[in-house]
């Protein structure tokens, strides 16, 4: 009888230290607890009203947060991580520049940013979406530091020197989606 009751306290004793323990992969599976980034930009083919922005772990895919943009292409959203995310705008709709129409955004829009425990802006465009592909396209590992030097080249290739793709609004008249005249920026969004 008394090696029972001592087996039953044993069991016990194990169970409630591995319940102590608690999950060691953090939240989603990204380590210990991270603090609080809030992303905020912009979703831009002409300003992508009513679209769901998805921020994903870059090393895992692991959706960490989703939210829809506003007026404007605006979003903004908090997770609890801190490192490389991937920001992808999927759905919606924009003025076609060209026709004047509103069109459904075919294809996902995505750019890369490292969540750095406060606040970081991720402008998501064409040209951001570019240089994803050339970045990763191959199946490398997805950093925001190899995204950063893609989208620096890409910038000079449009010839939008000094331009950071990634956290730049492209300066457009949002009630006609034609470029506003503000240097650099303009260029921007004409290259859109």
């Amino acid at each position: 009888m008394r090696s029972k009751i001592l087996a039953a306290l044993a069991a016990t004793s194990l169970g409630l230290m591995l319940s102590a323990c608690g999950d060691s992969d953090g939240p989603a599976g990204g380590g210990a607890a991270a603090t609080s980034t809030t992303i905020s930009g912009s979703a831009v083919k002409g300003p992508v009203n009513g679209a769901t922005v998805t921020v994903k772990n870059a090393s895992t895919g692991a959706v960490l947060g989703t939210t829809t943009t506003g007026a404007g292409g605006t979003y903004s959203l908090a997770v609890a991580f801190s490192g490389d995310v991937i920001v992808e705008v999927s759905g919606g709709t924009y003025t076609d520049e060209a026709t004047g129409a509103s069109t459904a955004l075919a294809a996902p829009l995505k750019v890369v940013l490292n969540a750095n425990g406060g606040a970081v802006t991720g402008v998501v465009t064409p040209l951001t979406t570019m240089a994803y592909t050339y970045a990763f396209g191959s199946g490398s590992s997805v950093s925001a530091a190899s995204f950063n030097t893609m989208a620096g080249t890409l910038a000079t290739q449009f010839n939008l020197n000094g331009v950071n793709l990634a956290t730049t609004v492209p300066a457009v008249n949002l009630a006609t989606t034609v470029p506003a005249v503000s240097g650099t920026l303009n260029d921007y969004g004409r290259v859109l």
